[in-house]
């Protein structure tokens, strides 16, 4: 293999680390991102549930519509109904 050849074969490889170095950091930016989502949803069912528990009713209300207001505007259902 003579010279030139080598450094494109070295620059091909540099790009190719580079990728997959993106690759990798927006796989470990989605997975944070998933994980923050979980503890917040984590953390918000466990309110509704303790108010359940507890019988605060306008509680639960509350958070129950907050999830389905939450579900109908980043899924909008067709025709406002889900079923």
């Amino acid at each position: 293999m003579n010279n030139a050849k080598q450094l494109e074969a070295i620059e091909e490889l540099r790009e190719a680390l580079r990728l997959s170095d993106n690759r990798y950091n927006a796989a470990a930016l989605q997975l944070t991102q998933l994980m923050d989502e979980t503890a917040r949803l984590t953390a918000e069912l466990t309110v509704m549930c303790e108010a359940y528990i507890a019988g605060d009713h306008a509680l639960v209300t509350s958070k129950v519509r907050g999830f389905a207001l939450a579900y109908y505007q980043n899924l909008k259902p067709a025709h406002r109904r889900v079923h």
